[in-house]
């Protein structure tokens, strides 16, 4: 999988520190903030992917893509669509 500047958008908590984990250790670019935070951080750290819930999608638009995450996180279904959107 190719490398991609990704922005988890999550409340801090357990489940953001092991999205950041896992991105990181699989050689994305991680940066992470809360949903507040999703205008600043996107213009700061310019993402290719966005990663969050419904509530982040419309705010996201049209800068980078979004992948949508459910909980619980399906981290198969995450590495899928980051693969899909090198395509």
């Amino acid at each position: 999988m190719t490398s991609q500047r990704v922005l988890v958008i999550e409340r801090s908590g357990p489940l953001r520190e092991a999205l950041v984990r896992v991105l990181v250790a699989e050689g994305h670019e991680v940066g992470e903030a809360e949903a507040g935070e999703l205008e600043e951080r996107m213009t700061r750290f310019r993402p290719d992917v966005v990663v969050g819930d419904e509530s982040c999608a419309p705010r996201a638009g049209g800068l980078a893509r979004f992948v949508r995450i459910a909980k619980p996180v399906n981290m198969e279904e995450l590495r899928r669509a980051l693969r899909e959107g090198n395509r």
